[in-house]
């Protein structure tokens, strides 16, 4: 194939394709309980519980529904990453305070991911060489 060929790889799970402006007005419906009563926000921002009753906390402090869920510096923090080759994101909501923090990056040389030394987030390049501009 001549050029470039389409991307099919630049959409989410089950072909979401999304703007930063999309996933504001939809962060604060959840805020709002417009998408979601409080019944079922709280059982999805609630750490599921194993088998025998323990909340599942080998995902970073806890895990629901897609959701890791953590305290932090004694706020619940809640927060979700996602990528593919040449796509990195994340969206970190302070719960109790209605506030989130929405990062959309078209690089996958990146690693999101809190340290689990230090319960911090920060984005850690794992390039060994800076990208070259074109």
């Amino acid at each position: 194939m001549a050029g470039n060929p389409p991307l099919s790889e630049d959409t989410g799970a089950a072909n979401v394709l999304s703007s930063l402006e999309d996933l504001k007005k939809w962060d604060d419906a959840l805020y709002s309980n417009q998408l979601l009563g409080e019944e079922a926000q709280s059982a999805i921002f609630t750490p599921a519980l194993d088998s025998s009753g323990k909340p599942l906390t080998e995902f970073w402090g806890g895990y629901s529904y897609g959701w890791m869920i953590q305290e932090r510096r004694g706020a619940k923090t809640i927060w979700h990453t996602g990528g593919d080759a040449g796509f990195r994101s994340i969206i970190v909501r302070f719960y109790e305070q209605q506030f989130s923090v929405i990062l959309l990056c078209n690089s996958s040389s990146l690693d999101w991911r809190p340290d689990s030394h230090t319960s911090q987030f920060t984005a850690k390049p794992t390039r060994k060489s800076p990208i070259q501009p074109i």
